[in-house]
């Protein structure tokens, strides 16, 4: 909302983009798969909608070969690999969250890393629970695991990517 008295055109925008983003939701909600690039369009509405909010506190590249796209990969699982990011990181001007999301590194998987600079969370908070769905997932879809690789300046996450949707077996 306080966008709309500093600059009408953005909060347009934004509007626009976050209707995709639940368009997106609820239209997908079924789906075992869909193509990368149908994921990809997502991310970039849901990205707009991050990099309006954060500003200089985030950065996001994307490297994504064009003959991965037409592979498949379970709905919203970038968003999810994204959103574990911002809830166990600090993202700010003065340390902003940078995000590679690549398919160059690994052939069959997109690889999704962060660098790390952990918030202090008081009580108990299950940052983790919507990576254990996501790697469940794969196991109910007949599917090579979901990496996920820890040090103390680097979060990748690595999700394999799916040729054919007949291959996914639920």
């Amino acid at each position: 909302s306080s966008l709309i008295s500093e600059d009408e055109d953005k909060a347009e925008k934004f509007l626009n983009e976050m209707s995709k983003v639940y368009r997106y939701l609820l239209r997908n909600e079924e789906d075992t798969l869909v193509s990368l690039q149908t994921e990809l369009t997502f991310l970039e509405s849901y990205l707009f909608l991050l990099e309006t909010r954060y500003g200089d506190g985030l950065n996001i590249r994307m490297d994504i070969g064009e003959e991965e796209k037409n592979k498949f990969i379970p709905p919203l699982s970038l968003q999810l690999v994204i959103e574990n990011a911002f809830t166990q990181n600090i993202v700010s001007k003065t340390m902003p969250l940078t995000i590679l999301i690549s398919t160059r590194e690994d052939a069959g998987m997109i690889t999704v890393c962060n660098n790390v600079q952990l918030k202090s969370v008081s009580g108990v908070v299950d940052t983790e629970s919507g990576l254990d769905n996501l790697v469940k997932k794969y196991q109910l879809l007949n599917q090579p695991e979901v990496i996920i690789q820890d040090n103390e300046r680097q979060r990748c996450i690595r999700i394999p990517l799916v040729l054919k949707k007949e291959e996914a077996l639920l």
